[in-house]
């Protein structure tokens, strides 16, 4: 009765032993399957990550060269034009300061003139009667000289207007044109700008649709693979437990039928002196028929075929 009862007492454990197992390896496939998959979802965007790190590179290395082949177009259009200006301003500024130099020439040759003349008409008043006469002389050749200079100012005073007119009107017309040369820059850069911006504008609008379709079409592409890679694991997952259930209904199926042929079959105990000669009583039960005692079998030349379904717990086979 003692053995009986360890021998269920081995089996619980055995079976509990077993359930352990079985959970412990169910729970480890289970954790190694979402390792699997963290690692899948991990990977996937490292690859996204890259395509579209490569995709950036590349249309860097595209468009590069082109943006510098305009910006360096551009910077030789706008050396020439500043080129163009600054000759075209030297230019009129040296003719400017020309035609300062021969008015102030001309000017300079005036005051000689004036300056002869006057020394002329002194050196004559000189060479004739000293004293009253000579001063009544001054006083009649003074009245038309102080009447010739009056004039003669008056011209030079004129020319000085022109000349001043002249340059102001030349320095106005320098800045008018100095103005529409900056405001037509101005105007240039910005509509280069506008250009630009439309330029980026149009590529923008037109580049935009292809890549979200193409976003999309990777979206849709790694969806239907993940939704694969899904459907995959459960299926394995259900094999899984499919092979786990079956090897449990197989193992409780063996041990019911180990415990029916228990129960269908019993071992006795001849005695000592029986047991020492090697002789046991047994009674085997075949269907609803009882084979009898082993001795008696062996003496009437049977040899019957024990079966591991009815064999004892007790016994070591």
């Amino acid at each position: 009765m003692r053995k009986e009862q360890e021998g269920r007492l081995g089996r619980r454990r055995r079976r509990r032993r077993q359930k352990n197992r079985r959970t412990e390896e169910q729970k480890t496939e289970e954790q190694k399957t979402e390792e699997q998959k963290i690692g899948r979802a991990e990977e996937q965007r490292r690859t996204e990550k890259n395509r579209e790190e490569q995709r950036r590179t590349e249309k860097k290395n595209t468009e590069a060269p082109r943006r510098t082949e305009k910006k360096n177009t551009e910077d030789r259009k706008n050396t020439e034009e500043q080129k163009g200006r600054t000759e075209e301003q030297k230019r009129r500024t040296e003719e400017h300061r020309r035609r300062l130099q021969r008015g102030s020439e001309e000017e300079e040759t005036e005051r000689r003139k004036r300056s002869r003349s006057r020394r002329e008409v002194r050196e004559g008043d000189e060479e004739g009667a000293g004293g009253q006469a000579r001063g009544k002389k001054t006083e009649e050749v003074e009245e038309p000289k102080t009447e010739d200079r009056r004039t003669e100012d008056r011209r030079t005073e004129d020319r000085k207007s022109r000349r001043q007119k002249t340059r102001r009107t030349e320095e106005q017309k320098n800045r008018r044109q100095k103005n529409r040369r900056s405001e037509e820059q101005k105007n240039r850069e910005e509509q280069r700008r506008t250009e630009k911006n439309r330029e980026e504008t149009e590529k923008k609008n037109t580049e935009a649709p292809r890549r979200t379709e193409k976003k999309n079409t990777e979206d849709r592409k790694n969806t239907e693979e993940q939704k694969g890679r899904t459907e995959e694991q459960k299926r394995r997952t259900e094999e899984h437990r499919r092979r786990l259930q079956r090897g449990s209904e197989e193992e409780e199926t063996e041990r019911r039928k180990r415990s029916r042929s228990r129960r269908e079959g019993e071992w006795r105990g001849a005695g000592r002196g029986a047991g020492r000669r090697g002789v046991l009583t047994v009674r085997w039960v075949s269907g609803t028929q009882e084979l009898g005692n082993l001795e008696e079998l062996q003496r009437q030349g049977e040899r019957p075929t024990l079966s591991t379904e009815i064999l004892s717990p007790h016994l070591p086979f």
